[in-house]
């Protein structure tokens, strides 16, 4: 049952998640995190999975505490890229 009802949502998702990928902010998160990740030598998701980077597009985080609303980001995540999170968010679409 939850299977189906997973299955169910992610239909319903599946409009505003497709728009959501193609707007400028994700493609700029999306550009940042390869970009850690190969400093770091880490495959992308380490760095933060795409739902958290949908996440931010559509929550918009303008603080460290805003930052720590959105899932998949913790206080490790927000101390270790915060800055330049809220500075790709702040930059706008």
């Amino acid at each position: 049952a939850a299977r189906g009802r997973s299955a169910v949502r992610a239909v319903a998702d599946a409009p505003s998640q497709r728009s959501q990928q193609q707007s400028p902010l994700v493609a700029r998160l999306r550009q940042w995190r390869s970009e850690k990740a190969r400093e770091q030598g880490v495959p992308a998701y380490v760095i933060l999975h795409d739902r958290t980077l949908l996440e931010i597009a559509a929550l918009l985080p303008d603080s460290p505490q805003a930052l720590l609303a959105v899932p998949g980001i913790g206080l490790a995540k927000v101390q270790r890229y915060g800055d330049e999170l809220l500075a790709l968010v702040a930059g706008g679409e």
